[in-house]
């Protein structure tokens, strides 16, 4: 799998969790948006940092949406890393 494809399904896997834990479909959520202005609060940072974990195989920090605020920038970092040797 090339990395832009890789990215691209990690992006609509997070914007699917978003989506689901804002009860706000799918096309309304918009990935360059930061998560607060989505109405993503910690709890709900939580748990998709779990689910993230589960379908990814990785460990994923909840503080991740501190420091990768939006969708893109997430899927960026989290794509890297499921690339990277050793990870």
């Amino acid at each position: 799998m090339d990395m832009d494809t890789l990215r691209d399904g990690i992006r609509d896997l997070i914007a699917v969790l978003v989506a689901e834990a804002t009860s706000q479909p799918r096309k309304k959520i918009q990935c360059d948006l930061i998560l607060s202005k989505l109405e993503v609060d910690s709890i709900a940072i939580v748990g998709i940092a779990m689910e993230l974990e589960d379908r990814l195989g990785i460990e994923v920090d909840p503080t991740i949406a501190w420091d990768y605020p939006t969708i893109d920038r997430m899927a960026d970092f989290l794509s890297n890393r499921l690339r990277s040797p050793g990870r």
